[in-house]
This record gives C-alpha cells, structure tokens and sequence, in this order.
C-alpha cells in the first residue's frame, strides 16, 4: 500500500498538527508514503522521509513562470522553537486575504511540480488533513483523478459548520467573508461526495460529519506515549504548555490567582500576541519561559506535580470552541502527572474527561479554588486522577494501537 499525504503542516514532532497526523500514520512503513504540506522547515524522520512543500509565495512568484518548484525538505530531529515550523504564510488571515488565496492558488494549480511527483509516485491512497481553505480540496480531487488514488478525510476540525467569522472572532459575518464560506462548503461537500471514508479525532466530530453529509466515518483520538507512573516530584513545577490565543490566556491568569492562595506560580511555555504575553508577565505568580522543543517540554512535564489547560468562558469563543480538543490534552493525560484543566462545562473536552474521571475539570470560577486545592494537597485523588488517566490513555490514546487502527481502515480500502 503506497500513502501519499497531503496537509498544511509539515510531519514534525514540534507542530502540534504535524505531530497528530504524524503518529496517526505511524503504522504505514517511510518506505510506502510520501508528504506534500503548504508550511514547514523540516521534518522528523521517525514520521516521514520524503516530503515536498510548496508554499503560498512560491506559488504567487511561479504563475508567471513554467512550472512551480517544490522544496524537498530536510529531516532534524527537533526544532527548539515552534515559530520555526510555520514556514510559507505570506498574509494576514482574513475572508478577503484567503479569496485571494485561494484564486492564486487556482490559477497557478495546474504548473505545480508535485503533480507529477505524485503521478510517478502511484498511490493507493491519498490521506488528506482537513484545513480551512478550498483550493487543497480541489487538489487533492486532481491528485485523486491523475493518479486513481482513493481519498481518506482526516480532520480536527469543525470550520464547515463556523456559521461565523472565525477568523475576526466576531459574530458578524460581512459579505466577503459570506463568499469565502461558500466557496469552502462547496469545496468540503465536493470532497466528501468523492472520499471512501472521513477519520476524525473525536466522537463528537465523526458524528457531526456522518450526521451533515451521512458519509462513512471513524474515530481515532489522538495518540500519546504510554508511560510508567511513578511518583510525582511534590516540589515540581504546575505548567501550562500550549498556544495562548483564543483568550486562553484569560483562564491561565485565573488559575495564577487562584495559586497566589497557596504561594504557588504557574509555569508557561507557549506562544502568542506580545500583548497577551506582556499582560501575563504582569501577574507575580506567572513564569513566561515561551517557546521550548516538544522533547524538551514532554520532560518538564514529567517532572511537573501539576499540568493544566484552559479554554476561554468568552461567549463566543464557547461557541466556536465547541469542538475544541487540543492536541496537548492526550500528552497531559500520559505524563503521570496529575491534570487540571478550566473550561466551559459546554464544550466537548468538559464532557470526555469527566466520563473517564481522568482530570480535575472545573467548570466555573467559583470552584476554582476548590478544585485546584484538591488538586495540589489530595493525595488519594491525585493517584485516582492518573490512574484513571493511564487508563483513558490505554483505551483512546495509545501510540500504537491508533496507528494500527488507522493501517486497518487504509488497508481495507485498497
């Protein structure tokens, strides 16, 4: 079975995408699959070893030429800064920026060099990862017809039901973002007419695409390490680790107050806006340390007493987090270190983590308090928290079993 592989981000440990999709294919040998992403440096050999990369600028200097070049990228092990993985955007997001987009895109389509690459290549199979654009769609429809390959969707995302600007957080939707929506639907509803079968990472998603389009759907949720549980270091550091947008950084403070009660800091690793990063250095109980390695991260977190997550209580970001699972959430949960995450009892992530009891979910400021005691000075409820944790991990999230689970379903469409 050959597997060709088509995403915006490149397969590397240190993007969070690129990581998810990388470890989702793990059970297909280097040998049988190559990649083409629009961003990226590098990628991780223990991923991938042949990947090709176009980005929005080559494309907009290769329309006036013959043909539009591909970068074959190079393999590193690990990039320590994150910043270095996003490679190829030349705009700033916005429905008009993305129109324009996506007609540069179709008009310089047909001059790019991977096509024949792919064609030379013969898949069997083309995986695609879902983005928010609807010139990849029609590629990969074009990728599908020159080489007789079968589509598989893979997708952590909801953006086809975004009945909102997503992209200028706001209710209102001005007519060019109108346009922009439509031509994604129709993009999205093409694709899935012609795809075998749409994975997604959570049972609220495959559920939301098999209920909208009545299309074959399966769920296989982020994958984690397993580890060995062993005691957790009682002078260790309670980190948060990931993005700080969305208003996450809101929630984060929140808990940094919460902490001030118990001569506690809260540790950050992660990127975002200056602003946003100069309001959390103004709290005396928040250590920014931005940007490290995934490797790097994934030991500071072991050697962490407590690992939290937020999601913003913003009316509307309640809702367009909806389907919010972040690609952190299995990593947390296999660290063996206890798990407190703050979100809106609302979304998806709230519901999931309480039926397997496998973190401290708090759902509202005032039992916030409450919560994070119990999470610091709770022995008993510590261990039952990580062993349910190492449980979930076993059931949903084991590295292994999902990327066997995924050769299974590629397999059984060739």
């Amino acid at each position: 079975m050959k597997l060709l592989i088509v995403s915006n981000n490149a397969l590397e440990l240190s993007d969070s995408n690129g990581r998810t999709l990388g470890k989702l294919v793990q059970g297909v040998d280097n040998s049988e699959k190559i990649q083409f992403c629009l961003r990226g440096n590098a990628i991780s050999q223990e991923l991938i070893d042949e990947c090709y990369q176009i980005s929005d600028k080559d494309v907009v200097k290769g329309i006036t030429k013959r043909d539009i070049k591909a970068t074959k990228l190079s393999c590193f092990c690990e990039y320590k800064n994150e910043n270095n993985i996003s490679k190829g955007r030349a705009f700033k997001r916005n429905a008009l920026t993305m129109i324009i987009r996506e007609l540069v895109w179709q008009m310089g389509m047909h001059k790019l060099e991977f096509l024949n690459i792919a064609e030379h290549f013969k898949p069997d199979i083309i995986l695609y990862m879902l983005g928010d654009n609807a010139f990849m769609p029609y590629l990969v429809m074009r990728l599908a017809d020159k080489t007789k390959a079968k589509i598989v969707v893979f997708t952590t995302e909801d953006y086809y039901f975004k009945n909102w600007d997503y992209m200028k957080q706001c209710e209102r939707k001005s007519l060019i973002y109108r346009l922009f929506h439509l031509e994604y639907r129709k993009s999205i509803r093409k694709i899935f007419k012609k795809c075998s079968t749409i994975v997604t990472h959570t049972p609220y998603l495959a559920d939301e695409y098999k209920n909208e389009f009545g299309v074959n759907s399966s769920c296989i949720m982020t994958s984690a390490s397993e580890n060995d549980i062993t005691d957790v270091d009682p002078n260790g550091e309670i980190i948060y680790a990931g993005n700080l947008g969305l208003n996450r950084h809101l929630g984060l403070i929140q808990i940094s107050e919460v902490l001030s009660n118990y001569d506690e800091k809260l540790v950050i690793y992660g990127n975002g806006e200056e602003n946003i990063i100069s309001q959390l250095k103004k709290h005396k109980n928040i250590e920014y340390r931005g940007m490290i390695g995934y490797k790097e991260l994934q030991y500071k977190i072991k050697g962490a007493k407590l690992v939290v997550h937020t999601e913003s209580f913003d009316p509307f970001f309640v809702k367009d987090s909806r389907a919010a699972f972040s690609t952190k959430i299995a990593d947390s949960l296999s660290s063996g270190v206890p798990f407190l995450v703050y979100v809106p009892e609302s979304i998806n992530l709230a519901d999931y983590l309480k039926k397997y009891k496998c973190a401290y979910v708090c759902t509202s400021v005032e039992d916030l308090d409450k919560i994070v005691k119990e999470a610091l000075y709770d022995e008993n409820s510590r261990k039952n928290i990580v062993d349910n944790a190492a449980k979930c991990v076993s059931l949903n999230h084991n590295e292994g079993k999902n990327a066997r689970k995924m050769r299974q379903i590629l397999e059984g469409l060739v």
